[in-house]
Parts: C-alpha cells; sequence; structure tokens
C-alpha cells in the first residue's frame, strides 16, 4: 500500500498547485547567484505578497528599530534567504488554504490549519529559545508544512481518508491510523510531495522526521519540528496532563529543555500569536483562551514537578532493589533519632543484620538469584517489626534496623522473632533448588544516659565511645546461633574517614580479626570517588541499577538531568550499562570546585559548534561529500591534520568570499549547552578560549558573539573576493593547539592541574595533554580513549556540572 500511495502521488492531479511566484522562489532558493534585483523583481509581481513582507518585517516578531517600507529594505534587514523563505510562507499557505476550502469541510480545514500555524510558531520559538537565531525562518516555514502530507492523503483517496482524519482523536491517533491503515504516516507522504515540489531539502527531511524520531542527532531545525507538533497539540487542547507531559518528553528529548524553559516558550508563543494571526489572516485562539492556556499550563507543570519531586524523595531515599530505606536515610535519620533519644532521656536500639554466607547464594546460583532473597528478606523483616522501627538497606547483604523508644529486653524480643521468621524462609528456585536463610545480628542500645549527638563527630564516634558502658551493649548471633558478646559492633560499620583513627585504638581480637588488617582493609577504601551521572532522559530504574553497582552511599540531585552519586566504587560493568542507557557517568574527586580552574580551551568544529565548518563551506561549492571524507579520517587519525587542512582547503578554490559569511548566518549553530556553559566558567573567572583548525572568519566572529578572552585559528588567502585554495601562514594543527594553550597557559600563570581542554577528534589530542581535565565531547574512540571524561549524550552544560 505504500509504495502504491507513493506512487500515485505522482500523478495525482487534485493535489495543490504551487503559485508561480512560489515556484520561482524555490527556483531562485536553489542557485547561488541570486541577487536582490531579481528577487525583489519576481515579489514585485504580487504586491500582496510584496505588501505582507514588508509588514512582517515591522512587526514586533523582528523587534526592528526602523521602518521598512519597501523589498529592499526588508531584504537589508532580515537577510536574502529570509526574504525568501518568509516569501515561500505566505505565497505556500495562500494557494493552500484555497485548496483546503475547496477539498475539506470547515471544521477539518480549521483544524489543520490551526495546528499547522502553531506549530510553525511553536518552532520558530523553540528555535530562538535554543539560539537557532539564524534560521527562525526556515524554522517557521518547515513547521508550517509539516503536516503537508494531510492534503495529500486528501488528494489520493478521497473516500476513505476523511473518515479517519475525523474520526482520529488527536494527532498522534491519527499518524497511527494511518500507518495502521496504509503503511505510511502523513509525514513521509509529505515529504514526498515536498520533494515533488523541490522545496529545500531540509523542509522534506523535516517533515518526514516530524513523527519518526529514530535518527534525530543533536538538536536542529529536524529536532525543533518534532518537539514543535506535540507543544502545538498542548497549545490547541490546554488543560490535559497528557498533553503537557507529552510536551515536556518531547522538548526534553529533542532540545534538552526542561518543563521551566517550556513555560518560557509557552509565553513567548502567547506573545506573538496575535501577529502570526494578524500576518497570516487567520484566527487561532481568542485572547481569553490564550490567558487560560498559560495558567492552565503553569498549573499542570507545578503538579507535575510536585510528582517529580516525590519520584525522587522516594529515589534518593529508597533502596531500588528491596525497598527499604537506603544508607543515605539511615544516616539522616539515625541521627535525628539519637538526638530525640537524649534530649527526651529515651532508649533508642540499634540492630544490625547481616545475611549469612551471602557471598556463597551469589557465586553458586548467580545475582539474580541473590537479588531475589535480599527482596525476601526485607519482607520477612518488615512483617515482624512496627510502624515506627525503620529498616534500612546499609550495603550489600547488611541491613540496619532502627527500633525507636525500644529498651534491650523488647528489642532482643523482636530481634528473636525476625531472627526466627528469616530462619523460616525457603527460597525456592526454578529448578526445585531450596535456598535456607540465617542471619547475623548484632544489637547496641542507647539508655537515653550520654551526652548529646553535638558533642561528637558523628554517631558511630558515640556508639564507640559508649560501647564499654553498661548502657550499652552488643550481641551477634554466629552462623550455628550460639550468642556471644562483644564490645563494639563490627568495625565496617563505621564511616570510612573515622574509622581508620578508631582502628589504631581498638582492640578487635573479641571480633575474631585482625585490627590492622581491618586498617589495610579500609585504607583501600578511603579514595572513594563521587560519580556524575547525566541524561536528557534519566530513568529511576537506571540510576538505582548504577548507584547499586558503584555501592554509592547517597544520590545528590544537580538538576533534572544530572545526579551526583556519593562514595561511588567502580565496577566493570558501569561503562557497557551508561553506554546502553544513554547516559554519562564520570569519577570525580570529592572537592574538587569550578573554582579550582583557570582556563577553559575548547576546539571550535563538532565541539563550540554543533557544526563542521569546512564542510558547510564545501556545500557552497559542491564539494561536501569530498571534503567530509578527508575531515573524518582525521578525526580518526588516518592522516596528519596539516596535510587533511591542505588538502581540503585546496578543494575550496574559486568559492566567492560571501559564502563564508552565508554558512555563518544560515548554517552557524552551537553546540547544546555551550552558551550555558560559558556562562557558567565565566561567571567564576574562568579565561575562554577557542582554538580551532578551522579558521579565523569563524573563530573571530564566534570570539565576539560568545565574549571569549582568546581565539586561535588558520586564515584563509582571499584574493579578489574568492578563496585561493591556500592558508596564510603556519597552519594551527595538533601540535599547534597544544602548544598555543602551552603558552597561554603560562602567560596567565596556572599550572596544568588548573585548565580545562574540550575537543573531539585525533587533532585535538596534544591540547587535551596541555591541560589537567581533558574532555571529549561527543568524540571519535581516539580522544575518548585519552580524555579525563567523556560526555557523549548530554551538552557541554554537563562540564559544569561535574564539578561542585
Amino acid at each position: 500500500m505504500k509504495e502504491i500511495l507513493l506512487e500515485q502521488l505522482q500523478f495525482c492531479s487534485n493535489l495543490p498547485s504551487l503559485p508561480s511566484v512560489a515556484l520561482k522562489i524555490i527556483d531562485l532558493a536553489g542557485k547561488a547567484d541570486t541577487n536582490l534585483t531579481q528577487l525583489n523583481h519576481y515579489i514585485s509581481l504580487d504586491p500582496a505578497l510584496a505588501a505582507k513582507i514588508v509588514k512582517t518585517a515591522n512587526s514586533p516578531l523582528y523587534k526592528s528599530r526602523h521602518q521598512v517600507s519597501n523589498i529592499s529594505q526588508a531584504v537589508s534587514m532580515l537577510g536574502m534567504h529570509g526574504v525568501m523563505t518568509i516569501a515561500l510562507s505566505f505565497s505556500l499557505m495562500e494557494s493552500l488554504l484555497q485548496h483546503t476550502r475547496n477539498h475539506l469541510n470547515p471544521a477539518n480545514s480549521s483544524s489543520f490549519w490551526r495546528r499547522s500555524i502553531t506549530s510553525a510558531l511553536a518552532s520558530r520559538t523553540l528555535g530562538k529559545r535554543i539560539q537557532m537565531n539564524n534560521l527562525l525562518d526556515d524554522l517557521f516555514l518547515a513547521g508550517l508544512l509539516q503536516d503537508i502530507g494531510i492534503l495529500a492523503f486528501y488528494a489520493i483517496l478521497p473516500e476513505t481518508y476523511p473518515q479517519i482524519f475525523s474520526s482520529s482523536p488527536d494527532h498522534d491517533a491519527l499518524y497511527k491510523a494511518e500507518k495502521e491503515a496504509f503503511g505510511l504516516g502523513h509525514n513521509e507522504l509529505g515529504a514526498a510531495l515536498l520533494g515533488r515540489w523541490k522545496l529545500p531539502a531540509y523542509i522534506a527531511e523535516a517533515c518526514a522526521n516530524s513523527h519518526d524520531q529514530s535518527n534525530l542527532a543533536q538538536p536542529g531545525i529536524n529536532e525543533c519540528i518534532a518537539a514543535s507538533g506535540c507543544v502545538a497539540d498542548y497549545f490547541l487542547a490546554p488543560g490535559e496532563q497528557k498533553h503537557i507531559d507529552t510536551a515536556i518528553q518531547a522538548a526534553k528529548a529533542y532540545l534538552g529543555l526542561d518543563g521551566h524553559a517550556l513555560m518560557t516558550v509557552l509565553e513567548d508563543m502567547k506573545d506573538e500569536l496575535h501577529h502570526v494571526e494578524e500576518l497570516f489572516e487567520i484566527s487561532i485562539i481568542s485572547p481569553a483562551q490564550l490567558n487560560g492556556i498559560i495558567e492552565a499550563a503553569r498549573e499542570l507543570l507545578t503538579m507535575r514537578t510536585l510528582i517529580k519531586v516525590r519520584e525522587l524523595e522516594d529515589r534518593v531515599q529508597h533502596d531500588g532493589l528491596t525497598g527499604a530505606h537506603n544508607r543515605a536515610y539511615f544516616n539522616d535519620t539515625f541521627q535525628h533519632e539519637f538526638l530525640h533519644s537524649n534530649q527526651n532521656d529515651s532508649p533508642l536500639a540499634l540492630a544490625m543484620i547481616d545475611i549469612d554466607k551471602f557471598k556463597l547464594v551469589n557465586d553458586t546460583h548467580g545475582h539474580i538469584t541473590g537479588d531475589g532473597v535480599l527482596v525476601a528478606v526485607v519482607k520477612s523483616i518488615a512483617s515482624q517489626i512496627r510502624q515506627t522501627d525503620i529498616l534500612c538497606r546499609y550495603g550489600g547483604e547488611e541491613f540496619a534496623l532502627i527500633l525507636p523508644g525500644t529498651h534491650r529486653i523488647a528489642a532482643h524480643a523482636i530481634l528473636e522473632r525476625i531472627k526466627a521468621n528469616i530462619a523460616a524462609i525457603a527460597y525456592e528456585l526454578d529448578s526445585g533448588c531450596i535456598i535456607h536463610i540465617t542471619a547475623s545480628i548484632g544489637l547496641a542500645v542507647n539508655m537515653g544516659q550520654t551526652p548529646t549527638f553535638s558533642a561528637h563527630r558523628d554517631m558511630w564516634r558515640l556508639l564507640i565511645a559508649h560501647s564499654t558502658q553498661p548502657s550499652m551493649a552488643a550481641a551477634t548471633r554466629s552462623w550455628s546461633g550460639t550468642p556471644r558478646w562483644l564490645h563494639t559492633l563490627k568495625p565496617r560499620r563505621l564511616f570510612l574517614d573515622s574509622l581508620l583513627a578508631f582502628a589504631r585504638h581498638i582492640d578487635y581480637s573479641s571480633a575474631g580479626g585482625s585490627g590492622q588488617s581491618i586498617i589495610n582493609s579500609l585504607s583501600s577504601r578511603i579514595n572513594l570517588m563521587n560519580l556524575i551521572i547525566q541524561g536528557l532522559d534519566i530513568q529511576n530504574s537506571d540510576l538505582r541499577a548504577v548507584a547499586k553497582l558503584a555501592q554509592v552511599s547517597q544520590i545528590e540531585r544537580i538538576t533534572g538531568e544530572a545526579f551526583r552519586l556519593l562514595e561511588a566504587q567502580p565496577h566493570p560493568d558501569i561503562p557497557q550499562y551508561c553506554n546502553e542507557a544513554d547516559l554519562d557517568y564520570a569519577f570525580v574527586q570529592p572537592g574538587k570546585k569550578l573554582t579550582d580552574f583557570g582556563l577553559v580551551a575548547m576546539d571550535m568544529d563538532s565541539t563550540l559548534l554543533a557544526i563542521e565548518s569546512i564542510d558547510e563551506i564545501a556545500a557552497m561549492h559542491n564539494v561536501k561529500p569530498q571534503v567530509s571524507e578527508i575531515t573524518l579520517s582525521t578525526m580518526r587519525g588516518e592522516i596528519n591534520f596539516a596535510e587533511s587542512l591542505t588538502r581540503r582547503t585546496a578543494l575550496l578554490a574559486g568559492l566567492a568570499q560571501e559564502a563564508l559569511q552565508q554558512v555563518y548566518d544560515e548554517r552557524l549553530r552551537l553546540s547544546p549547552g555551550a552558551e550555558k556553559m560559558l556562562q557558567k566558567m565565566q561567571a567564576v573567572g574562568i579565561k575562554t578560549m577557542v582554538i580551532s583548525g578551522g579558521f579565523t572568519f569563524f573563530t573571530d566572529r564566534i570570539k565576539t558573539r560568545l565574549g571569549l578572552d582568546y581565539a586561535f585559528a588558520n586564515t584563509l588567502d582571499i584574493q579578489n573576493g574568492k578563496l585561493t585554495g591556500k592558508v596564510l601562514g603556519s597552519i594551527i594543527g595538533a601540535s599547534g593547539k597544544g602548544e598555543v594553550l602551552k603558552q597561554v597557559r603560562n602567560s596567565l600563570g596556572l599550572e596544568k592541574a588548573q585548565v580545562i581542554a574540550i575537543g573531539d577528534g585525533a587533532n585535538d589530542l596534544k591540547m587535551l595533554e596541555e591541560a589537567g581535565v581533558g574532555i571529549a565531547f561527543r568524540a571519535k574512540p581516539i580522544l575518548q580513549e585519552k580524555a579525563t571524561f567523556s560526555i557523549n549524550h548530554v551538552g557541554l552544560d554537563g562540564i559544569i556540572h561535574l564539578f561542585e
């Protein structure tokens, strides 16, 4: 069915036709030598179109300081490409609007155009939010045409499609119904129609990807279009939680925008919708409804935030496997209960429960079985304790049970019940094998007759200090169940930063172990790291799984896309797990602060920028495939940079100088998070520098735009307004980047450890070697192997989350 529809598209006579002025503009847009005179001539043939363009240039959408009165002035303000794109939007809209009035019933026609124009505005506003300011008109046009396939369906299937369109409750349901009935959605059919009309390829590509986002990369036109439809659906049907949830998920997944950023987008859309309605002479939403939309969104986002906060609190406080409270919750709660015990002269019991020979269970039956045993034990304990008692997973197979207001005798009775209940567990495997479980239990009781907690550094110091007093005692049950009394709890229960000091003064002979061996064991664990986990959509289950692998003590939220896992241990499965879950991970020394650094050096192409500038220049000269292949070989380390640049630049010989400005205006995009990262670093006094194997034409402009302190790159030789295919002076390649960084670092009086370097390819290796922290940003394997940290999923602002 899919192939038949695409074939029918080529011969269908009912499809909307393009007006002659639109056809000419499309033709002009495809020519590199189009000039203002030609554009002015063809637009002037349609006075109504010319008037709309002038009106657009004067509208608040463009915030012009000067009144525009003709097309020439509009081009001066908006650029030739911008005027052509706006002209196409108006020309196509007028023709297609007439077509829908003739072929669709009024309700369906209104529904189609309200969504199309709202999507166009949403796409433009989202683009502005992620700093795609040079492509706002392109985004509007692509957003406007993303549903053009619906008109194609109406034209090809006039008998069957209207029923599908009218009966679909929302746009997503319509798309699914199309796929089920015809084997393709309006996105694919629309892309084919736009290709037939010979519109710019990026418009057809954005249309094709508006629903099938599996191949989307980093934020660009495609991502804005994909998210814009979801935003438009909420805008047109406000008050429903599912619509705002879908819009938030889309904005986050495709553009890295959180709920608060989306709220700003909705407010901007509200402010600009009236101007768009005026320009296109169509009514979409009344002013009264607009205010209601924003208020409803704010309420829904508040509710969603509260839910997320509760989920986060639950995630931070509970062990993901067993459901018991986690180590971090134990630390806080026990401190509070100990204070309460002392201040109110009430008893407090603490039991430590170990599952006996648990390692044997894991080694014999596997970790999945071990996990099942842990869950069974927690259920068993939970069935025997009171609502006021607090069960926490302390780590591995160890559990801590806090018993507020409980004397030693009562605590013993509770623990005897727990011990018997655990012993009654018969854990049956699929094979029929039954595992019997026993536990060793240690008990300490504070009788409320001790100094207050504040007099001690931590709760464990207090327990040790009073472990030999009559008011506190500890008991364990051995494997055989025979009771024996010790003067202290097991030493490994202490915090690592205080235990070593105690280990050298406590006699461990009664605990059956060597004091020195415990000291040696603990010394190897003191250098625990912070594990930073980042991702565009971090699932609770993934965060719990990584925390479990790293045996962390606590999870701290940095942002909705970044978490700091404390006291983490490396585990060989963490890299693979994070990679499969689309997460970035980094083990960072605790206490490492952003203010410890004084300089950040960045590569430009595919690092600070989301493009390879020389490839985009090559596209203007129709040699992009050849240049791109050389670029990739260089980044993989297959050829040296100087040879690569010489060969690529030679292919650009004869290109007009104006093409460089066109690339800067139309194609240059910052990498996600770039501005946020730079603003934060500049705010704390870090010097910023770009060192590029690219060209000064771009680095100089970026330096000014972003307020960078330094910019270094290669200079193109330009004569008589054309590129000669050569570079002036010495080439800044891999070694040159390293040397430049070293010179700037020394001039600032900085140590190597005070420098961050960021790159993506082999020619950045030397630069990273001259920095204390080297970061591979969406980089080739050769650089990731050498870098301190790698970032593959989040934006450049992920770098600032690595440090405290």
